[in-house]
Parts: structure tokens; sequence; C-alpha cells
């Protein structure tokens, strides 16, 4: 024991507690333990060369060993000052690609393709054959979507009117439409597919002749004939009523004869219950 303290590495003094500067190899020793270096040397201990400002504003690296400034690709000079004309195609689009000088070739990174890495790829793929890639964007086939190609859709969304099976990748159209995207217009529910009587145009029926009405059901001119048949009809059978009841009975009785007589022969075609509706008119 020599009752001596022997310091850790930074201090010094009897008692160890004065800090001390780290070797300074290119400097020396200032306050607060720190080493202030010489001109065109740099680091905590002095010892790294000192590259210009300019060359750390241009986008270069100082090599601290020989004092060198490294610049980015595309520049040359002590500090990265110069521009080069790349000797590789298209300057390899830039940031797109690394220029190799020694075999003029363009290895690009990723997302970029082509001679001069000016082509965008789509890193993900796009499903193909479902899909190709332009520029980086994918472009789907009928019946696939999504940045990737990869969702399944009907032919055009079913337009909206219908259910799309996207495992079968088929429509089931709403009423009134059809066709494989639901995008044509049919006669189907109200119009009845035309009762058979006529052919559909986007949703119209083209009565054939002797059929008319919006959905083909009535035969031509029967509006007209039963109106004129009823009439006759319903005059007979009511001026039995007006003998015996007056012309408030007769009344009542044309009016409910006649509604009945256009109903049903608009209907079926088939004549009225004549004597039933007089009938009725008399028991009131």
């Amino acid at each position: 024991m020599t009752g001596r303290c022997e310091c850790d590495v930074g201090y010094a003094g009897v008692d160890c507690s004065q800090p001390t500067c780290p070797d300074c190899e290119n400097g020396d020793c200032g306050e607060e333990a720190t080493c202030l270096c010489q001109i065109g040397f740099e680091g905590s201990t002095c010892s790294d060369r000192e590259c210009t400002s300019e060359c750390h504003e241009n986008g270069g690296k100082c090599d601290g060993a020989e004092g060198e400034c490294m610049c980015p690709q595309g520049l040359i000079g002590l500090e990265c000052s110069e521009k080069l004309d790349s000797v590789c195609p298209g300057g390899c689009s830039g940031l797109a690609g690394i220029c190799d000088e020694g075999t003029r070739l363009c290895h690009c990174h990723e997302g970029y393709s082509g001679n001069d890495c000016s082509i965008s790829t789509c890193s993900a793929g796009c499903n193909e054959p479902h899909g190709h890639c332009f520029n980086g964007t994918c472009f789907c086939a009928p019946g696939y979507k999504g940045s990737a190609c990869m969702a399944t859709e009907c032919p055009n969304n079913c337009f909206g009117h219908g259910f799309c099976d996207t495992d079968a990748i088929t429509c089931t159209c709403d009423p009134g439409w059809g066709g494989p995207d639901c995008g044509t217009k049919t006669c189907s529910g109200e119009l009845k597919d035309c009762s058979n009587h006529g052919l559909c145009n986007n949703g119209t029926c083209r009565c054939t002749p002797g059929y008319e009405g919006s959905d083909c059901s009535m035969i031509s001119g029967l509006e007209e004939g039963c109106a004129k048949a009823c009439s006759t009809q319903c005059l007979t059978l009511c001026s039995k009523v007006y003998e015996e009841r007056g012309l408030a009975a007769s009344k009542e009785c044309y009016l409910n004869c006649q509604k009945k007589c256009l109903d049903n022969c608009v209907a079926s075609t088939s004549h009225i219950n004549s004597e039933e509706i007089v009938r009725q008119a008399m028991a009131k």
C-alpha cells in the first residue's frame, strides 16, 4: 500500500478530482478536459482529419482517416460541388438506382426497373394473369380489383341491380334486370314477360298484333268493345228495376252493373251474371 490514489482514466490529482483530457493527438487540452484541435483536425482526441463544411452541405461524408469528402452519386470534387455526367443510362434516373461506373450498368432500387431505372414496378405483383403492371400501377382484368388485383368482383359490380357471388363471380339480378352484369332492363316482374304476347325491348313490351297494354295482356279493342256491350246489356237489365222501383233504384242498378260488367269483361271476356244483378237490385 502506497497511500496514494490511483486515478481512473480521465481523472488526475492527489484525490483524483481533476478531470483530464484524453490523449489529444493533434491538439491541446483545454478547459473542462476537452481537446482543442489544431486546424484541419476534429474529433474527441483530434485524431480525425477535418473536411470542409461544404462537404456536408453538399451531401458528402467525411473520411476522417484521410480527410477526404466522400461524395454522393453524381457529384465530384474536394467539396462535392461539381456535377458528374453519369456514364450509366439516364443517370439511373437520379435516386432510383446506383450506377456501376465500371460496367456502366444501373442497379435499380426496389420499386424500379429498366436499364435506366425509370420504370416503376409493382412490388406486390398484380396477381398475373389477372392483372398487369404499368408504371407502378396494377391494371386488373374484368372480375378482379384492388391494388394487386387480388380481390374478385362481378362484372361492373352488377351495376347495383343485383347480388354478386364473389366465389362464382356471377350476378344474381333483381327483378326487372338481366344480363351477366345486370345492366339490361327486362320485362319480368310486373310486366309478366309481356304475357307471352310480345317482345321485350330494354324493359318495354312490344306487343304482337292483336294485343295491347304495358304487359301485352289485353286483347286489342277489347276495352272499347266491352264498354259498348256492357252499356247495352245493363240498360236492358236495369229497365226492369225502373218499372218496379223507380229512377233512383234503376240508376244504382246501372252503375253497379256497368262496373261489374267492365271488370269481368276485360279480365276474362266472360258475360256477367245478369240475373244476379237484377235480383239484387229488385231486393232493395
